[in-house]
């Protein structure tokens, strides 16, 4: 992320640059044929002006030489020796770019904020910029919590499941620009949990754990949290994601804890996660996008939560419209898998009809 607007300290193109191969001339010679002076090729250009009656060839990105003021495409000359028949009708300014026309000195190039992709890595190079102001990467600590977790490809003992939740997550944060390090399953013991914790914060800006955020008696994340810090929202009117908890830690840490259910853990993820680490590279766009569609099926809303459905999208008619990806079960994975966004569904007891417009937030676009 760019720390500081990037300013142009010079025209974008510096020169008068030809946008074709042909030849530059006068407009106010036109139709007539003209003495070719010499060439201006990219990189070599021509030394000497075009003054009346003459004609410099020019290639693609050769520098236009000065008196010119068009240049006329190779394939509508008549070339005989060292003349050159140009059209009637030319007007000034064709076929070439001006000094300035992408950029002037002082005009701000990119906005601090900006994410920079190939297109802005691209017009900082066309800027002569061999170093750029950037965004250190928040580190994050990722953990999961609970002894009835295996490691992805161990045979799972009887009341054990797969730790699916650490590898979508270590994915998410790292598509949204953390560096993560993944501190394995941590066991159901307060003191060992403790000495993780503590150890993995000496060199995190962000703590992310999954699991061990709601009320049961081996539930030892928020007590943890607390112990270390000031936790500030234990649970939120969420479906899913009821028992997300936030909390600040000792010099400028903070501490995310999501859900143990798959579905909870990304959707909370994306709702409260993901903006906060965009918000700590300084991004200016901190929120997936979201538009309006039409609800290609009836949807049931939770009396006392606001819910985030996973659909799929289809467009029709010039609207996207979305499909439920099935049962909205918080421990059904495959109900996001292939989810193209997230309706937001509004507490209350009347149910949104097929048909009806409502937010949603984008993962992506069919």
């Amino acid at each position: 992320m760019l720390a500081e607007d990037l300013i142009a300290e010079a025209p974008l193109p510096s020169f008068p640059a030809s946008a074709v191969d042909g030849y530059a001339v006068r407009a106010t010679d036109a139709g007539r044929t003209l003495r070719v002076l010499g060439e201006s090729a990219a990189g070599r250009p021509f030394e000497g002006a075009v003054e009346q009656a003459s004609a410099a060839r020019v290639l693609t990105g050769g520098v236009v030489p000065e008196g010119a003021d068009v240049v006329v495409m190779v394939e509508d000359v008549q070339l005989a020796g060292d003349t050159v028949t140009v059209p009637a009708g030319l007007r000034p300014g064709t076929n070439f770019h001006k000094v300035g026309d992408d950029l002037r000195a002082g005009d701000r190039v990119l906005s601090a904020g900006t994410q920079l992709s190939a297109a802005e890595i691209g017009i900082a190079a066309a800027t002569n910029r061999a170093r750029l102001p950037v965004r250190r990467r928040p580190r994050v600590a990722l953990m999961s919590t609970g002894d009835e977790l295996v490691e992805v490809g161990n045979t799972p003992r009887p009341g054990q499941i797969p730790d699916s939740n650490r590898w979508a997550l270590l994915a998410a944060l790292r598509e949204a620009g953390a560096d993560v390090k993944l501190l394995g399953i941590a066991p159901d013991e307060p003191q060992a949990l403790r000495r993780l914790v503590v150890d993995a914060l000496k060199d995190a800006d962000a703590l992310v754990t999954s699991g061990g955020v709601s009320v049961g008696t081996h539930d030892l994340v928020k007590p943890l949290l607390e112990s270390l810090g000031e936790v500030h929202i234990g649970r939120v009117k969420l479906k899913p994601g009821k028992p997300f908890t936030f909390a600040t830690l000792p010099e400028g840490r903070v501490a995310f804890g999501l859900p143990g259910f798959p579905v909870s853990s990304l959707v909370t993820f994306e709702v409260f996660v993901r903006p906060a680490l965009r918000k700590m590279q300084g991004l200016a766009q901190l929120d997936r996008p979201t538009l309006p569609v039409r609800l290609g099926y009836d949807a049931r809303p939770t009396p006392d939560r606001t819910e985030y459905q996973r659909v799929t999208l289809r467009r029709e008619g010039g609207e996207l419209v979305a499909e439920t990806t099935g049962s909205q079960s918080s421990s059904r994975l495959m109900s996001l898998a292939g989810a193209h966004a997230l309706v937001r569904v509004p507490a209350g007891d009347q149910v949104l009809k097929k048909g009806s417009v409502v937010e949603a937030m984008i993962l992506s676009l069919p």
